[in-house]
C-alpha cells in the first residue's frame, strides 16, 4: 500500500470491501432469527461523529432509529443473497454515501463490517459527497497498480522489459489519477442513486472491472437506453402541449427528466474516461464527440471533453465545449456559489490556455483575469488555517501535467481540478498567474509578465518551505518561465543559469517518474539550447537540442498531436544551428524532419504552430537558393508563404511583414526562373503588404526597400513588353529614388540614373521620343558628373547612345513627314 494513504483512505478501504461483497454489511444469525444488519451514522465524513435518533427502514425489517454513538440495527427476514434498500428518513440530513444503501444479504458466515453511512447537510452533501468519492477512488487505483506491479516479476523479461513496463503502468495510474476527480464529480452530484446500465456499470468500474463495465455500457444498450430517453422525452414534450400539466407536476417531470439525461450523460462519459484510460484515443474521441452532441448540458461532460479535445489538439471541438461548460457553470454558480465558482474558475483557465493557443491575446487574458479574481477571492475567504497545511493538503502539484515547451512556446500548467478545495485556491492564484505571465511575455507585454511571475514564484516557494518534494515542479515551471524573460532581455548567462536550475530539478524527479517529468525536461533542454546558441557556444547547444528531440521521440507514440509540432521545433533550431556551422547537408536533413513531424498539422491544429512551421519553409528555402537549388527554394517559399497567410487572416494582419519579405523573395526566385508574370504579381504583393504595414500599423518600412521593389516590378513589366505600366513604376521609382538621393547621394544618385535611363527606353519603345529624349539626356548628365569624379563607367557610354539613338529616330521621323 503506498505510502501516501491517509487515515481518511484506511476507512475508505473497508467501503470498497462493501461494494465488493454486494455492499453487506450483515451477519448471518440464523434462519428462524433472521439476517442481523449493523450499521452507523457519522457526520460529514468516514471518521466523523455518530448522528443518534437517525430513523432507518427496509422492506422485510423493523424500522429502527440510531443510539447515541450513530448505531443501528436491523433484522431482515429474506434469505442470504436476496436485495435489500435502505431508507433514510431525516429532515436534517442527506445521505453523502448513498450508493451504499442497496445491495445483496451475505451467505452464512460472511466477513462483518459494519456499514458507516455519512450524513451531511443538504446544501453541503455535494462537496462531502466529492471528498469520500475522491478517496475511494484513490484507494482503488492504488490497489489496481500494486496488484499490477507485483505481477512484473516474468523470469523471462529483461530488466530493460520489466521497466519499460514499470513506466508504462506509472504512466497508466497518473491517467487514472488524473481522471478520478471529474468521475467523483460526476459520482457527487447524484442527489438519489444511479439507476439502470451506469448503475451496474459503476459498479464494476469501481471493483476495477473495466472491460466488464465496457461490456455493460455496450453501444446496442446505450443507443437503446438512449432511444427510450429520446422516446420518453417527446412524450413528455407533448404531454407538456396537450394536457397543460400543473405546475407543479410539470416541475417535477423536469427534475425526473434531468436526472435521467445526467444519469445516461454519465454512463457515456463513463466510456470514454474508460476509453481513454485505455489509450484508445481514437474511440475515445468519437465518444467523447457523441457526449457532447447528445448532452450539452452537462458540464462535467463538456468540461471532462474540452480537456480531452485540448490535449489532442481538436482545437475546434474543445472551444465549442469550453464555451458550453462555461455557461453552464456560471449558471449554477449563481444558485450555489460555493460550489461551482471554482468550477467556473478551472473551465475560464482552461480556457485561457486554448485561447492563447489559438493566438486570441485579448480573450486569453480576460479569462485568466476573470479566474484570477475567483481564485483570489477564494483564498481570502478560506477557513481560517495554518499555510503548513495548504501547502500539504489538497491536489500534489506534481500530480499535474505541467506543460514545459521550447522557444517558440511558452510554458503554462495544467488546469486545475474540478471543485478545488479552500486549500487549493492559493494554488489556483499561483497557476493562473504562471499562465497568464507566459502568455504576456509571448506577446510583449514583458513588465507585467514578469510582475505576475514573481507573484507565482513568491507564492510557491512560501509553499515549498512545508512541503519542497510537492512544489519543486510548479517552482521549476515558473523559473523556466523567468528564464525566458532574461533571454528575451539579452541577459543570457542569467537565462542559461534559470534553465539550468530547471533541468536540475526535472532531471532528479524524472527519475522516479519519468513519463511524468520527461517532457517537461525536453522543454527546459530546448530552452538551455538556444540560449548557448546565442552565446556562441555551439557544441554544447547541439548537444543540449538532440537530447531534447531524442527524449521527445520516446513520447511521441503517446500523443503525437501534442508532442510533434515541439519535436519540430527543437528540429527547426537544431537547423539554424547547422547552418551557423555551415554543415549543409545536416541542416537540410533537421529542417526536413521538422516539417515531417508539422505534417501532423490540420485546419483544427492550434495556430499558434504557424509561425515556427512558417520559418522553417523559409529557412530551407534559403538553404535551397544557397546551394543553387531554385525550385526547391521556390517550393519552400510558396510553402511559407501559404502558411503566413493562412496564420494573417487568424490574427488580424499581424503576420503582413512575414507575408510580405516573403512574397519579395519568391518575386526574386521567379525573377531567376524568367517567371517574369509570377514574379511581378508576388512583388506587387510585396509592395501593397509593405504599404499596409506603413499606413496602417504604422511600421516602419525603409524607402529604401520601397524603391527597390518597385523597381524590380517595372524590370519584369518591361521584359513583359508591358510599356505603360513599366513607365508608372519606374516614375515611382524614380520619385523615391530622387528623394533618397537628399540624403544618401553616393548611393542613390547612381539609381537615380539608372531609373531615367530605363523611362528613357521604355519612352522610346512607345515612340515617345521627346520624353525619351528627356529622360536619357539628364541620364547621360548624371552619368557624366559621376564619371569625372569617378573612373569611367560604362553607364555613360550607355546613355549617350540612347540619346544619339533618339536623336537619329527624330530625325528620321522629320525627314520621312
Amino acid at each position: 500500500m503506498s505510502k501516501r494513504l491517509s487515515r481518511y483512505q484506511n476507512t475508505a478501504r473497508q467501503c470498497l470491501y462493501w461494494l465488493l461483497v454486494c455492499l453487506s454489511a450483515a451477519s448471518w444469525a440464523n434462519r428462524d432469527s433472521g439476517t442481523l444488519f449493523k450499521g452507523r451514522f457519522v457526520l460529514n465524513e468516514l471518521h466523523g461523529v455518530g448522528v443518534e435518533n437517525v430513523p432507518v427502514s427496509a422492506d422485510a425489517a423493523s424500522p429502527t432509529t440510531s443510539l447515541s454513538d450513530g448505531s443501528f440495527k436491523l433484522v431482515f427476514k429474506k434469505e442470504p443473497g436476496e436485495l435489500f434498500r435502505l431508507r433514510v428518513n431525516h429532515g436534517d440530513f442527506a445521505v453523502v454515501n448513498h450508493i451504499q444503501l442497496e445491495g445483496y444479504l451475505p451467505k452464512p458466515n460472511s466477513a462483518y463490517l459494519p456499514l458507516t453511512i455519512i450524513l451531511a447537510k443538504p446544501k453541503e452533501r455535494q462537496k462531502w459527497a466529492l471528498r469520500f468519492y475522491r478517496i475511494m477512488i484513490d484507494d482503488i487505483i492504488e490497489q489496481q497498480y500494486q496488484h499490477k506491479l507485483g505481477q512484473l516479476t516474468d523470469r523471462n523479461s529483461s530488466q530493460q522489459d520489466i521497466e519499460q513496463k514499470v513506466r508504462k503502468l506509472t504512466e497508466e495510474k497518473q491517467k487514472l489519477r488524473e481522471q478520478a476527480s471529474m468521475l467523483a464529480q460526476s459520482l457527487s452530484e447524484h442527489e438519489s442513486p444511479p439507476q439502470g446500465l451506469y448503475k451496474e456499470a459503476i459498479k464494476l468500474y469501481l471493483s476495477g472491472d473495466l472491460d466488464q463495465a465496457l461490456e455493460v455500457l455496450n453501444d446496442a444498450e446505450l443507443e437503446k437506453q438512449y432511444q427510450q430517453y429520446q422516446l420518453k422525452k417527446g412524450q413528455l414534450e407533448k404531454q407538456f402541449r396537450e394536457l397543460k400539466l400543473k405546475e407543479a407536476e410539470l416541475e417535477e417531470q423536469s427534475r425526473e427528466y434531468l436526472r435521467e439525461e445526467a444519469t445516461q450523460a454519465n454512463a457515456n462519459l463513463l466510456k470514454a474516461i474508460v476509453y481513454e484510460q485505455q489509450f484508445k484515443a481514437e474511440k475515445a474521441l468519437v465518444q467523447y464527440r457523441t457526449l457532447v452532441k447528445r448532452f450539452p448540458s452537462h458540464g462535467s461532460a463538456q468540461f471532462s471533453a474540452a480537456r480531452f479535445f485540448s490535449a489532442n489538439n481538436y482545437i475546434n471541438d474543445a472551444h465549442q465545449s469550453y464555451e458550453k461548460a462555461l455557461n453552464i457553470f456560471r449558471a449554477k454558480a449563481k444558485e450555489n456559489p460555493q460550489m461551482h465558482l471554482p468550477n467556473v474558475a478551472t473551465v475560464l483557465n482552461g480556457f485561457g490556455q486554448l485561447q492563447g493557443l489559438q493566438l486570441k491575446l485579448d480573450e486569453a487574458e480576460r479569462s485568466y483575469n476573470e479566474a484570477l479574481e475567483i481564485y483570489r477571492t477564494l483564498a481570502s475567504e478560506a477557513p481560517s488555517a495554518s499555510f503548513k497545511k495548504m501547502a500539504e493538503g489538497g491536489v500534489n502539484p506534481a500530480q499535474r501535467q505541467i506543460n514545459v515547451q521550447g522557444n517558440s512556446q511558452s510554458s503554462d500548467s495544467d488546469h486545475a481540478v474540478l471543485n478545488s478545495s479552500s486549500a487549493d485556491s492559493l494554488r489556483g492564484v499561483s497557476m493562473v498567474l504562471s499562465n497568464l505571465g507566459n502568455l504576456q511575455f509571448r506577446w510583449g507585454k514583458q513588465e507585467k509578465a514578469e510582475q505576475n511571475l514573481m507573484e507565482a514564484l513568491s507564492i510557491n516557494r512560501r509553499l515549498a518551505e512545508y512541503s519542497p518534494e510537492r512544489y519543486k515542479p510548479a517552482i521549476a515551471t515558473v523559473l523556466n518561465s523567468l528564464g525566458n524573460i532574461l533571454e528575451a532581455e539579452g541577459k543570457f548567462s542569467e537565462a542559461a543559469q534559470h534553465y539550468q536550475k530547471v533541468i536540475d530539478i526535472f532531471r532528479e524527479y524524472a527519475k522516479h517518474e519519468p513519463d511524468l517529468y520527461q517532457y517537461v525536461l525536453s522543454g527546459a533542454l530546448q530552452n538551455l539550447g538556444g540560449v548557448l546558441f546565442k552565446i556562441h557556444q555551439l557544441e554544447e547547444a547541439e548537444k543540449k537540442l538532440v537530447e531534447a528531440i531524442e527524449i521527445r521521440k520516446t513520447l511521441v507514440s503517446k500523443a503525437p498531436r501534442a508532442v510533434l509540432p515541439n519535436i519540430a521545433s527543437a528540429h527547426s533550431n537544431l537547423g539554424i544551428l547547422y547552418i551557423k556551422q555551415n554543415k549543409l547537408v545536416k541542416a537540410q536533413r533537421s529542417y526536413q524532419e521538422a516539417l515531417k513531424a508539422y505534417s501532423i498539422l490540420d485546419e483544427d491544429t492550434p495556430q499558434s504552430y504557424l509561425p515556427d512551421m512558417g520559418k522553417v519553409h523559409h529557412n530551407l528555402g534559403l538553404l535551397y537558393y544557397k546551394q543553387s537549388a531554385l525550385q526547391d527554394a521556390v517550393r519552400s517559399h510558396e510553402a511559407a508563404f501559404q502558411a503566413y497567410t493562412r496564420l494573417n487572416k487568424k490574427v488580424r494582419n499581424n503576420y503582413l511583414q512575414e507575408l510580405a519579405i516573403t512574397q519579395f523573395i519568391l518575386g526574386d526566385l521567379y525573377s531567376e526562373l524568367d517567371m517574369y508574370a509570377q514574379g511581378e504579381q508576388t512583388y506587387l504583393g510585396a509592395l501593397k503588404d509593405f504599404r499596409t504595414l506603413e499606413a496602417i500599423f504604422s511600421r516602419d518600412i525603409k524607402p529604401s526597400l520601397i524603391a527597390e521593389v518597385q523597381s524590380k516590378i517595372a524590370d519584369l513589366q518591361s521584359k513583359q513588353e508591358k510599356w505603360a505600366q513599366a513607365e508608372v513604376s519606374y516614375e515611382a521609382t524614380l520619385r523615391t529614388s530622387r528623394q533618397l538621393a537628399l540624403s544618401e547621394p553616393d548611393t542613390y544618385i547612381p539609381r537615380v540614373a539608372s531609373t531615367l535611363y530605363n523611362l528613357g527606353v521604355i519612352n522610346y519603345q512607345q515612340a515617345n521620343y521627346a520624353k525619351a529624349k528627356s529622360y536619357a539626356q539628364e541620364s547621360m548628365e548624371i552619368r557624366k558628373r559621376l564619371s569625372e569624379t569617378h573612373a569611367e563607367q560604362p553607364d555613360f557610354k550607355k546613355s549617350s547612345r540612347l540619346v544619339a539613338l533618339i536623336i537619329k529616330q527624330q530625325e528620321k521621323n522629320e525627314s520621312t513627314n
